[in-house]
C-alpha cells in the first residue's frame, strides 16, 4: 500500500513536469529538469534531515523554487508562453491537487503525516482542485460566469495555499515548530515528497499567478466561445 501511494505521486510529478518542461524555452527547461533531479538527491542523501529534525535552510527548497516560477510568469519569455497558452488551461491544471490530496490522505491512513494536513484536517486545498475544471468551463469556454469570478477563484487558492504551507512549516520539527503533530511533519524532507514543497506548490502558485496575469490582459486570442 505504501509503495503504491509513493507511485502515484511520483506518477503526478511526472505527469506535470513532462508537459511544463515541454512548454518551457530551452533553458527554463534545462533549470527545472535540474532543480528536480538536484533537490531529489539531496533529499536522497538525507541532507534536509538531521537526527529526526528538519533545518531552517529547508525553507529555501520552497522559497526557491516559488521565486523562480512566478518570475518566469512575470518574466518576458513567461509573457511569450502566456500568449500562447488558452486561459482555460491556466485553470484547470490545477485539478491535479485533488490527485495530491487524495496522496495526502493515505499518508495519513498509513501514519506517515498528521490528518491535520489533510482534508480532515485543516488542509482545504482540495476544494481548489475540485472546483478547476468547473471554472476553466464556465469561466473562458463557456463563458456564462464573468472573469471576475476566476480572479476571485485565484486569489480564494493562493489564501487556501498560504494556509495549508503555513500548518506544514509550523508543524515540522524545526527551531520555529507551534504545532506538535503525530507524526511529525518530516516526510515532505525525502524522496519523493521534497517535490511537493519544491515542485507541485510552486507550480499551484505560479499557475495561479499566471492565471492573473491572463486576466488583466484580456480573453485569450486562441480560445472561442461555445
Amino acid at each position: 500500500m505504501g509503495a503504491a501511494v509513493d507511485a502515484l505521486f511520483v506518477l503526478t510529478v511526472l505527469g506535470l513536469a513532462i508537459p511544463v518542461a515541454a512548454h518551457l524555452p530551452p533553458r527554463a527547461r534545462t533549470i527545472l529538469i535540474a532543480w528536480l533531479l538536484g533537490v531529489g538527491l539531496l533529499a536522497g542523501a538525507g541532507v534536509f534531515l538531521r537526527a529526526g529534525r528538519v533545518p531552517p535552510y529547508f525553507a529555501a527548497v520552497g522559497l526557491l523554487s516559488s521565486a523562480a516560477g512566478v518570475a518566469f510568469v512575470c518574466s518576458r519569455a513567461g509573457t511569450a508562453v502566456l500568449r500562447r497558452t488558452p486561459a482555460a488551461w491556466l485553470v484547470g491544471l490545477q485539478s491535479f491537487r485533488v490527485v495530491v490530496e487524495v496522496v495526502l490522505w493515505a499518508l495519513a491512513l498509513q501514519q506517515r503525516l498528521s490528518p491535520l494536513l489533510t482534508f480532515e484536517g485543516r488542509n482545504v486545498d482540495i476544494l481548489v482542485g475540485l472546483t478547476a475544471l468547473p471554472v476553466a468551463w464556465l469561466c473562458f469556454v463557456r463563458r456564462v460566469w464573468p472573469r471576475g469570478a476566476a480572479l476571485a477563484w485565484n486569489v480564494a487558492g493562493i489564501a487556501i495555499l498560504a494556509n495549508i504551507v503555513m500548518h506544514a512549516l509550523l508543524s515540522a520539527p524545526t527551531p520555529f515548530q507551534a504545532l506538535w503533530t503525530e507524526p511529525p511533519t518530516t516526510i515532505i524532507t525525502t524522496l519523493p515528497y521534497i517535490w511537493l514543497p519544491g515542485f507541485l506548490v510552486p507550480l499551484a502558485l505560479s499557475l495561479h499567478v499566471a492565471s492573473l496575469r491572463t486576466l488583466r490582459a484580456g480573453p485569450a486570442p486562441l480560445e472561442e466561445t461555445r
